[in-house]
């Protein structure tokens, strides 16, 4: 079996159950000796900034030399990416080994009535569980992939320390309507006694989110109640953001993270707390130099990525309405001087409206939406109506994109690709071929 054999078994499995559930991937782990349960995991649930805080905590991890296995989805450059260790994607010959040993098993389920239609998520779960067993980490981070109660990531019964990142309207069709409903799903990976980290989020949410945590037991960790942040602005280097810290463990001054946005100082800060909490059950110390030392190696790709300089080339995967407002502060906030070309694409099943509505805010942009080559992508069809405001729609991204370079003035101009992170993984590995 080569790579492509394994990972196209992967992805001709089903994206979703129609009854969602655990009892398929519990089965499959427990044929597989229930690795999970020998893990230390931190898991992170949210509709935005789960990824972003999984590669915080890695970087933190490290720095005290722990042996760190993430897993995230979706990926960008290669699926390898979504299982890793110490920031190192699993190895093509692991990935082979892995689904040697458990397509069989998955087989063997599918003549089960009550078992069959393991999806691909589960298997890639079943398979981070055993390689993360295997490799002996020190500590597993770990992303829910979509909710939390009945995601398959959420079959580790005692986490070190759970955490929801945001709420926001996302994958309504199947987490519900209301941020209530939406909440709920990513509560269900809550545990009784084990600490709960929220991020910023509305007032009422947050209430929503404490009262069931203490009704669990659960210490709950609150953004600016029991940490806090004061946001100082863009770094003095023009790349990442300044920020004071503060919890019952850590006082930090004038911290920096690399990436770019006020959201990202949030994300660093529910990374921080979930850290020193982790730490304090862990007995270690890591001082705040050392802490710095480990943000300023973080690198998430296809998240506010300056992708280029000359001319001035930002990806960045806003696949849902919160996430785009945050995009267009950050645009308004540290590029209020720039024209702004947009190249946009959406999944099915998206605020698409709510996205572009978002962009439009922004003065000086020229919007051009368009379409990519995978079965999920809206149709370009989706898109006809705003050409009469005015909007470029074309189903080719890739002239799309050349025709925004043409005539560009370096110090004025900027191309902002954004939308499905989907859209970005191709867009992103067109670039890195050499075509720009």
């Amino acid at each position: 079996m080569d790579v492509y054999t394994a990972i196209n078994w992967i992805h001709e499995r089903k994206k979703f159950s129609k009854n969602p559930n655990l009892t398929r991937v519990q089965h499959l782990l427990h044929q597989l000796g229930n690795p999970e349960r020998d893990l230390k995991v931190i898991h992170v649930a949210g509709t935005n900034g789960k990824g972003s805080t999984v590669a915080y905590l890695s970087a933190l991890f490290q720095e005290l030399n722990y042996t760190v296995g993430s897993f995230t989805s979706p990926y960008i450059e290669s699926f390898n990416e979504r299982i890793c260790l110490n920031g190192r994607p699993i190895s093509d010959t692991e990935l082979i080994a892995l689904i040697c040993r458990i397509q069989p098993l998955v087989k063997e389920m599918d003549e089960i009535e009550d078992l069959q239609g393991c999806t691909e998520f589960e298997i890639t779960t079943a398979m981070m569980f055993c390689y993360f067993k295997e490799k002996g980490v020190d500590i597993a981070l770990i992303e829910v992939g979509l909710g939390g109660m009945y995601d398959s990531t959420n079959v580790v019964c005692k986490p070190l320390v759970t955490g929801i990142s945001s709420i926001g309207y996302d994958h309504m069709q199947l987490l519900g309507d209301t941020l209530e409903e939406i909440a709920s799903e990513k509560m269900g990976i809550f545990k009784p006694n084990c600490p709960v980290v929220l991020g910023k989020m509305e007032e009422c949410i947050e209430n929503y989110c404490t009262d069931y945590a203490l009704s669990l037991k659960c210490p709950v960790y609150r953004y600016n109640t029991e940490y806090r942040v004061d946001y100082l602005g863009r770094s003095s280097k023009k790349v990442g953001e300044k920020f004071n810290y503060k919890d019952n463990m850590r006082s930090a001054k004038r911290l920096v993270t690399p990436l770019i946005g006020h959201h990202q100082v949030e994300n660093a800060s529910f990374a921080l707390q979930i850290f020193d909490i982790a730490l304090h059950y862990e007995k270690r110390t890591l001082s705040n130099n050392d802490v710095q030392h480990a943000l300023a190696k973080v690198n998430w790709p296809g998240r506010m990525e300056i992708y280029q300089n000359e001319p001035l080339i930002i990806l960045d995967g806003a696949h849902n309405a919160p996430a785009m407002k945050r995009l267009v502060e950050t645009l308004e906030d540290e590029y209020k001087d720039y024209e702004v070309h947009v190249l946009f694409s959406a999944l099915q099943g998206k605020q698409y409206p709510e996205m572009i509505a978002e962009l439009q805010k922004l003065p000086n942009v020229d919007i051009t939406l368009t379409t990519f080559d995978t079965p999920k992508a809206l149709p370009i069809e989706a898109f006809e109506s705003y050409r009469e405001g005015g909007l470029t729609v074309t189903d080719n991204w890739k002239k799309a994109f050349f025709d925004l370079l043409k005539g560009m003035d370096d110090s004025k101009e900027m191309v902002v690709v954004t939308g499905s992170l989907y859209f970005l993984s191709q867009v992103r590995n067109f670039l890195m071929s050499g075509i720009v």
